[in-house]
């Protein structure tokens, strides 16, 4: 008999069924996955690990084919004695050996899809690293204003911001907050040095011009390569005033077009969902937004003013529900004298718009973000803010990292909890997107102080007074001051946000008070106590927790214990923040009637 050729035995051995049979279940999964990766809005290097492997399988595949087939001993190879005596019929004998490639493989895409959509992303644990691994930075610069009147400088201000946050919708994208860029304002630098200082990979720069009659705006707009000078893209737009809502969007899918970026379907969706159709509620949300981040009295009122006509000519525009639950969360607080809001008067205020926001989206992580801030700072539920930090979290609509409403809020909450680990992290990650925003000094001395290193976190806030002036800051700067033990230089610190007599001025009041009793100077010290207990006699709200820190740093345990348990009933703004946080309190934490205070302000153990 003559031996058989090596086709013949190609045949025998089933190599060429397992060859097709591959073939085809490769095929059928390469458009599985392909379907799949994009729903689950899974990373596109998963397709391409796949068709990797599938290829790389094949010739296994065949190999083993060829090598081995079944016999009731198990696995043998095709050339053996046990082959050769093999009682099982040709079509039982050659194991059906893509399955186990396929099957393999199957096993390693479920478990990246499962892995990437369900574990990793569930763990939004940034990383400094998931910042610097990305391949485009963006800065965008502020707009020049081409109007005659300076009065329309919010406009530029307030689309470059607009601008800034739909280009953040795209992960493949991260953007220099506006916080930072607006420091860029009318430069001499060039292009290469900005990139060089934001370490960004493109600059995005233009002007714009609302027209005399209101009617119109017209925009022009670059996107620049810094390192070659090269124009990547630039465009002018002229809309009329009711299609202005959509310039930012379109700006967006230009720039994600010319830099050849892939969507996921989530991300195609939210650079086609317009905030407005209505102009002129767009244009009173960017003048409020310019308003409210100057963090005064009058500026926080201002635009509460022009965000309520907003949401009256557009009742379903989220943003500005969102930035007015904002503005009342963040104004109407203690820190602003004069005005004595409760806390409860704050919650009525806000909470409808928080709920409105929710309602028609409930997949924006600020909205939780200004819940947190109002649940941690107004209504002293510290259980209930930690769950909306770690949502808004979750969610990760930013996409990178919290800014626009407060990376503090998340610092913040973390650090009242006692997470200052994490807490750090987060500032960290902050800074690195965000370096001009003063609040992230803020979060790093807080945490700093929280941990006992009080130099650390004087180093931090005299740093951040050289990035922008904010009255307020003043008072943390002698806070820490204080408690590190120079009373004498905390003193002149203390006394410009008492000066200021906007905000702060009755933590202020209590720690100048304090700060003078340290150094002996009782009379002083009397006459700083005084005036809160007389505000207080006056009506004034949230005069409490400041009474305790004076009762604290005397000692007096019984005051102590009646002006905490005061300050809880009233809902003092920030009792349960710096009843945690404050190291004037430290001392008494474990007393059993603050340990009922703070159970009832939902303080829990977190591993």
């Amino acid at each position: 008999m003559s031996k058989p050729s090596f086709f013949e035995e190609l045949s025998r051995r089933k190599v060429y069924r397992v060859a097709v049979t591959y073939a085809m279940v490769a095929w059928l999964i390469v458009q599985i996955v392909s379907v799949i990766v994009p729903m689950l809005e899974a990373p596109s290097w998963i397709g391409k690990v796949v068709l990797i492997l599938l290829l790389v399988g094949f010739p296994i595949a065949l190999i083993l084919a060829w090598a081995y087939e079944m016999s009731p001993k198990g696995i043998v190879r095709t050339t053996t004695e046990s082959a050769q005596s093999n009682p099982y019929p040709r079509s039982k004998r050659k194991p059906f050996t893509s399955n186990i490639i396929i099957g393999l493989l199957s096993v390693i895409i479920i478990g990246m899809l499962v892995y990437d959509r369900w574990i990793d992303s569930s763990n939004q644990d940034l990383s400094i690293s998931d910042l610097t691994n990305l391949d485009r930075r963006i800065a965008v610069l502020p707009l020049l204003n081409l109007n005659p009147k300076d009065d329309l400088e919010y406009y530029s201000d307030g689309l470059t911001q607009e601008i800034i946050y739909e280009l953040a919708k795209v992960h493949s994208f991260v953007l220099t907050a506006f916080s930072t860029t607006r420091f860029y304002k009318n430069t001499n630098k060039s292009h290469s040095q900005i990139a060089s200082e934001l370490k960004a990979d493109y600059i995005m720069a233009g002007s714009s011009r609302v027209f005399a009659t209101g009617d119109s705006v017209k925009l022009h707009i670059e996107l620049i390569d810094p390192i070659s000078q090269s124009m990547i893209w630039n465009y002018t737009f002229s809309v009329l005033n009711d299609e202005a809502p959509s310039i930012q969007l379109e700006i967006a899918k230009q720039v994600v077009g010319h830099l050849d970026v892939q969507l996921s379907p989530k991300e195609d969706a939210s650079l086609s969902e317009v905030n407005t159709l209505s102009g002129e509620a767009f244009r009173l949300f960017l003048k409020a937004k310019a308003e409210v981040i100057k963090l005064t009295k009058e500026g926080i009122n201002n635009g509460i003013e022009f965000l309520e006509e907003a949401i009256r000519l557009d009742s379903e525009y989220t943003q500005a529900h969102t930035l007015y639950a904002w503005a009342n969360v963040l104004g109407n607080s203690s820190w602003v004298s004069g005005d004595n809001i409760t806390t409860y008067d704050t919650e009525e205020v806000a909470l409808p718009h928080i709920n409105k926001a929710l309602q028609l989206n409930s997949a924006s992580s600020d909205i939780y973000l200004v819940r947190a801030n109002m649940n941690l700072l107004h209504r002293g539920k510290m259980k209930d803010a930690f769950d909306d930090v770690n949502y808004a979290l979750e969610l990760n609509s930013w996409p990178r990292i919290p800014t626009d409403y407060c990376i503090c809020t998340v610092v913040t909450t973390y650090v009242a909890v006692g997470k200052y680990k994490r807490a750090q992290e987060l500032a960290s990650i902050a800074k690195e997107v965000d370096p001009g925003n003063a609040f992230i000094f803020f979060d790093q001395a807080t945490i700093h102080i929280a941990n006992g290193k009080i130099e650390e976190a004087q180093a931090v806030l005299e740093e951040a007074a050289q990035v922008i002036d904010i009255p307020f800051f003043n008072f943390f700067l002698g806070w820490s001051y204080y408690h590190g033990g120079n009373y004498e230089k905390a003193i002149p610190y203390l006394k410009r946000t008492y000066d200021f007599d906007e905000f702060a001025v009755p933590m202020a009041t209590a720690y100048l008070s304090n700060a003078y009793y340290q150094l002996g100077d009782l009379s002083q010290s009397e006459i700083y106590m005084e005036e809160l207990q007389s505000r207080l006699g006056s009506g004034q709200n949230h005069l409490h927790l400041p009474l305790a820190m004076i009762a604290a740093a005397r000692e007096n345990k019984d005051e102590l214990l009646r002006t905490i348990e005061k300050s809880w009933e009233d809902r003092d703004f920030g009792i349960a923040y710096f009843l945690n946080v404050d190291p004037v309190f430290k001392p008494y934490l474990n007393e059993p009637r603050i340990r009922r205070v703070r159970e009832a302000m939902q303080i829990f153990e977190i591993d």
